[in-house]
């Protein structure tokens, strides 16, 4: 069985064109390869909508364009991409094939963490299978073991975010072995979202 993660980035709402426009690619995917699970992670990181978390709020928009058959479950606590991957780590099975949906500027710190934390691969392991897909020199979806990672390109993220994403993500995979370090970053990431 394929188990697919939706990794959200913020809450939902209709008016957001680029976050539809990443939704309405993850309908079309699940549809095509018939995906039977489905685990959308994202907490309450909205303090002007504190009673709708990011998973509520992309379920809410893909019950609508998903064949019912799909099953759905939610993720609602997570602040932080570890955090996501932890949480969807409950939802796995061992035999399950996983694909994981996910932004591209994101898609290095992905593939790195949903390795490490789902499939509990070693950071040799790691290294040698991200070398091996960042050497073909396409952006493409990176399958290896049972894990696949799609990214979608949003095109509204400039250099900055680009920049700020190639530092976040050395410091949450080094954050898997430092709790203090992982600690800080839950902090942070609260204080940028203006929650407690």
């Amino acid at each position: 069985m394929i188990t697919a993660i939706v990794l959200g980035y913020g809450v939902f709402q209709e008016s957001n064109q680029e976050y539809k426009d990443y939704l309405d690619w993850i309908c079309k995917t699940i549809k095509d390869r018939g995906i039977e699970k489905l685990v959308i992670c994202g907490g309450f990181t909205n303090p002007q909508l504190k009673d709708v978390s990011e998973a509520q709020s992309i379920y809410t928009y893909l019950k609508l364009n998903l064949p019912v058959e799909t099953s759905i479950v939610l993720e609602e606590k997570s602040i932080t991409t570890p955090q996501n991957l932890e949480f969807a780590k409950e939802e796995i099975s061992a035999e399950d094939n996983i694909l994981i949906f996910c932004d591209l500027a994101r898609l290095a710190k992905v593939i790195w963490l949903s390795s490490r934390i789902l499939l509990g691969k070693t950071q040799s392991e790691i290294g040698h299978a991200v070398l091996d897909f960042y050497l073909d020199k396409k952006i493409k979806p990176f399958d290896c073991w049972n894990l696949t990672v799609m990214s979608f390109d949003f095109p509204s993220r400039d250099k900055y975010q680009y920049f700020a994403q190639s530092f976040t993500g050395l410091i949450e995979v080094e954050s898997l072995d430092d709790k203090s370090l992982d600690e800080k970053i839950i902090t942070q990431r609260k204080k940028d979202f203006g929650i407690n």
